[in-house]
């Protein structure tokens, strides 16, 4: 996804059909909070039923944003209720939801808050989100995300602003937002341009490097924590991946579900999108293996000798598990599994997401699937 606007009251749209022949997706401000009022005040957006609503008609892929003035954790869980009211209907969403936390114009009512109180409430907000269902991110600048905010405390998604052609300082970012000034047909004057591209690093490694910092996560016993990696833990098959890709897809991503299958299309539908990751895939995100053993096959890409990046698959035909391999060295193979345990051996039902290893000829390995990264 490498042409992603954010629009609110702000941008003026001429003709939806242009925009959606030009952009992957948008982000639409759906509100803020006054920074001119003592009390909190939740303002809807002027442009957005009427901006959600175009996109939505013509199949844009949308997320949403609200910009924060709170001042306290209690007042970001506020904001956080209304932006999830605002998610609850919101279909075919791959990216996370935002919270925009900036200064107004140094005299706003959150404007002088100090590091710490800001984390905390940006932490609240996001917290207010996950505990929703909903996957957070935070919206900020480079600059302010290093000088403003504790972000060892936040532990979410990042769309980070830095303008210009040098690559952000936070580079584990969802979406870089590289531009104020772009242009694009249908829009009249400028727009911010994001991307999801790293073009200092591949499509590959992207995606390993975001499976490898999911190691930990435990799946729930409930719908509860879903965003948590260790609260609620559980063997009723409830994850954040499956309830991504089923809001997402719900005719072949099912939630709750095993899960293994969910995890690696969750994690190329992250880097690449849906588009991209069906791509990818040779044919479709689908959370049942033997079907993405078929596609690989289908495609011509099915090998009995792994390369990093191929997907292995476990079991008669390929039909019990599925990981990521991402290291190969003196004739054994590092995966990243969803679903498995931190135990060795093939683990099809284990209740996390673990690296694991096995020797390249193992007799439960069925064959490897390579996914098209170019």
């Amino acid at each position: 996804m490498g042409n992603i606007i954010d629009l609110s009251q702000w941008n003026q749209v001429s003709d939806w059909d242009l925009v959606k022949d030009s952009v992957d997706a948008v982000i639409l401000r759906c509100g803020y909070t006054l920074s001119t009022q003592k009390d909190l005040t939740v303002c809807v957006d002027q442009r957005y039923p009427v901006y959600r609503a175009a996109c939505e008609a013509r199949g844009i892929p949308i997320s949403l944003y609200y910009f924060t003035n709170a001042t306290t954790p209690q007042e970001a869980q506020i904001e956080a209720s209304y932006l999830a009211g605002e998610c609850r209907d919101l279909k075919g969403y791959t990216l996370p939801v935002f919270v925009d936390s900036e200064r107004v114009s140094g005299t706003g009512r959150a404007d002088n808050l100090i590091r710490e109180q800001r984390t905390k409430c940006v932490r609240a907000f996001c917290a207010g989100l996950q505990a929703a269902g909903v996957p957070a991110g935070i919206y900020a600048s480079d600059s302010w995300m290093s000088e403003q905010l504790d972000m060892d405390k936040l532990p979410f998604s990042l769309w980070v602003a830095a303008w210009g052609s040098n690559r952000p300082r936070h580079e584990d970012y969802v979406l870089w937002q590289y531009s104020n000034s772009g242009t694009i047909p249908g829009i009249n004057g400028r727009v911010d341009m994001s991307t999801r591209d790293r073009p200092w690093l591949s499509a590959k490694d992207r995606i390993i490097d975001l499976e490898i910092s999911e190691v930990g996560y435990l799946e729930k016993a409930s719908d509860a924590d879903l965003y948590s990696k260790k609260a609620n833990a559980g063997s009723a098959n409830y994850t954040k991946y499956t309830s991504e890709m089923h809001r997402l897809q719900p005719r072949n991503m099912d939630h709750p579900a095993a899960w293994c299958a969910s995890f690696q299309c969750w994690a190329f539908v992250q880097i690449l999108g849906l588009e991209g990751a069906k791509r990818a895939l040779c044919g479709d995100i689908d959370d049942y293996c033997p079907n993405l053993v078929m596609q690989f096959k289908t495609a011509g890409r099915w090998y009995s000798q792994p390369e990093v990046g191929d997907l292995v698959f476990f079991g008669q035909g390929g039909s019990d598990h599925v990981g990521l391999v991402y290291q190969i060295s003196a004739g054994m193979i590092r995966t990243i599994e969803g679903n498995t345990s931190s135990g060795s051996g093939v683990v099809a039902n284990g209740g996390g997401v673990w690296s694991k290893s096995y020797t390249i000829g193992h007799s439960r390995i069925a064959g490897y699937g390579r996914p098209v990264y170019d």
